[in-house]
């Protein structure tokens, strides 16, 4: 972890805005289960149980669903997060994701969020990326704009949440930790999630934000907010398809970070197709990943 970042939570610690958090015990947990800093922890929200990395075996056994599954990852990239979900929609298109589970976090997060929608990303992108949106360019603002269109336009029957499994950087007793937050029962749930996933203080929002009584922040503040029961098969960045050696890193300084939240006027629509555009170009590629036999 960063020391700008340790500053940061130490400013926070002192804060005395908190101090009604502070003996606040995230859901119904047993005192026998702690955080462990630097590790990782895994929160089915439905049934309010924390497996830490020493009880994998038993997340596993009472989630029988993904044991066989395979694991796509997808990285934080802000604005460029437009460009991911062109990468995701090819792929939504173009293979039987049937056998996979996703894992994201900040726009990774959003975008294996729509990896689990049961149609067409299209026609996603055809009713919720409208001119209001797309004249936005404050991150904060287009999230807020995301979540409102998308519990308008759809319910969550429409999204195989089970599929989803969300990295935060949660802070707990003065410790900051990365938890990956899966067992959604409902989409306004899962989006407040990758709104939770999504928030770097004073960048993105205001200086806190709480996903289930728990204070969270982008989940790209952790080494490595992605499930770690499985190794992914493929791990989408903005920088999938390029040659440019400033891959966005799993674990960034909040400077990183503004980088990639600045106020440049972007086409997302065009940053959208142009993802799918690439991954198309580099199809042998997918294939393989994929197992499609030429």
């Amino acid at each position: 972890m960063y020391n700008c970042y340790k500053l940061f939570f130490l400013f926070l610690m002192f804060n005395k805005m908190f101090s009604s958090f502070r003996n606040q015990r995230i859901f119904n947990l047993s005192k026998s289960i702690k955080y462990n800093p630097g590790s990782q922890n895994i929160i089915d929200v439905k049934s309010e149980h924390m497996f830490s990395e020493y009880e994998v075996d038993q997340f596993l056994n009472e989630h029988d669903f993904i044991k066989n599954k395979k694991l796509i990852s997808i990285s934080p990239g802000g604005f460029k997060g437009f460009y991911m979900l062109g990468i995701c929609k090819y792929i939504k298109a173009n293979y039987n994701l049937e056998n996979y589970i996703f894992s994201g976090a900040s726009a990774g997060a959003w975008n294996s969020l729509l990896l689990c929608f049961n149609k067409d990303i299209d026609e996603l992108q055809n009713k919720i990326i409208d001119k209001t949106l797309l004249n936005t360019n404050k991150m904060g603002d287009i999230e807020n704009l995301l979540k409102q269109k998308m519990l308008e336009t759809y319910t969550t029957s429409d999204f195989d949440l089970k599929r989803l499994f969300v990295g935060v950087t949660t802070y707990n007793k003065y410790r900051t930790n990365t938890t990956i937050f899966t067992g959604f029962d409902n989409l306004e749930d899962a989006i407040n999630c990758c709104v939770a996933s999504s928030h770097i203080p004073l960048i993105t929002g205001g200086l806190t934000n709480f996903y289930r009584n728990v204070l969270s922040f982008d989940g790209g503040f952790s080494k490595y907010p992605y499930l770690n029961t499985t190794k992914s098969v493929l791990h989408i960045t903005p920088s999938l398809w390029t040659t440019d050696k400033n891959i966005i890193k799993p674990s960034m300084t909040i400077t990183d970070y503004t980088k990639l939240f600045t106020n440049k006027k972007y086409n997302f629509n065009e940053m959208i197709e142009n993802g799918y555009k690439d991954s198309k170009e580099n199809k042998n590629y997918l294939d393989e990943i994929f197992d499609i036999k030429k």
